[in-house]
């Protein structure tokens, strides 16, 4: 056990190919052989930001996920998480998230963005300016499908955040244009 985490691994798997669906059939007592978690996609310990930026998009919330429950937990660096999705139903951890930042006494926040719910709100540059308190010096870490990486990278860029404070991840064929991709 490690700072109130149990020793154990956790994933979040969303029906949608072979393996994911592979997965899905598996049974309570079934046997697999898996790998330790691999990459670079980590909060670094040695560095504290004077804010933490998550940006999600769908199921890029997964591993953000990870990183926002460390920070409600440790409450020593304050953090915003926007979660970008079509809609309710397709919107992973929604409850569990929202519980989370409701635990933290407001050190931790999680805002929901709908594109295919009227009213529509994709995540523009007012909802960091407006909710993150020292935005311009905050570490940011995305993560999400091709589209909504691409449309996060120019926000930031438009915003003037350095790439050296943009840490991202994706999934699927991606076209990420930024100087310091992981």
């Amino acid at each position: 056990e490690s700072e109130g985490y149990p020793l154990s691994y956790r994933i979040t798997v969303r029906k949608v190919g072979t393996v994911s669906s592979w997965l899905h059939g598996l049974r309570i007592g079934d046997t697999i052989r898996l790998r330790p978690p691999a990459g670079d996609f980590t909060l670094d310990p040695e560095t504290a930001p004077v804010s933490l930026v998550l940006l999600a998009g769908g199921v890029g919330v997964t591993p953000l996920a990870a990183m926002f429950h460390r920070r409600v937990v440790n409450r020593d660096v304050p953090t915003v998480l926007l979660h970008q999705c079509r809609d309710r139903d397709a919107q992973p951890l929604r409850q569990e998230l929202s519980r989370a930042a409701a635990s933290s006494g407001g050190h931790c926040s999680y805002h929901s963005h709908y594109t295919r719910l009227e009213p529509r709100s994709p995540i523009t540059a007012a909802d960091i300016t407006t909710r993150v308190a020292s935005w311009e010096h905050s570490q940011y870490f995305l993560c999400g499908p091709p589209g909504f990486m691409d449309a996060m990278v120019a926000l930031l860029a438009a915003l003037n955040i350095p790439d050296e404070r943009v840490r991202y991840e994706s999934f699927g064929p991606s076209s990420v244009k930024a100087n310091t991709p992981l």
